[in-house]
């Protein structure tokens, strides 16, 4: 697990957030990659997580995501 600490505040931190690398092996190859970020996503809104919205910058292309108790993750 890496850690990392992010420039942005809230006004209610989270305890972890966790960014789960689903497409890491097909870094060279974005749109299959994604096609695998898409198909973990949708699995993860069957077990009761929710997208927040897609996040597509310097830092990466990911889809964040809240589980059911409010904790916010990334999925790339």
């Amino acid at each position: 697990m890496y850690f990392q600490r992010v420039p942005e505040g809230k006004q209610v931190k989270n305890r972890v957030h966790v960014d789960v690398q689903v497409g890491a092996p097909l870094v060279s190859e974005p749109d299959k990659r994604w096609v695998l970020v898409e198909q973990h996503v949708a699995k993860l809104v069957e077990s009761g997580a929710t997208v927040l919205y897609e996040n597509n910058d310097v830092t990466g292309r990911c889809m964040v995501m809240q589980d059911p108790e409010g904790n916010e993750f990334c999925v790339a």
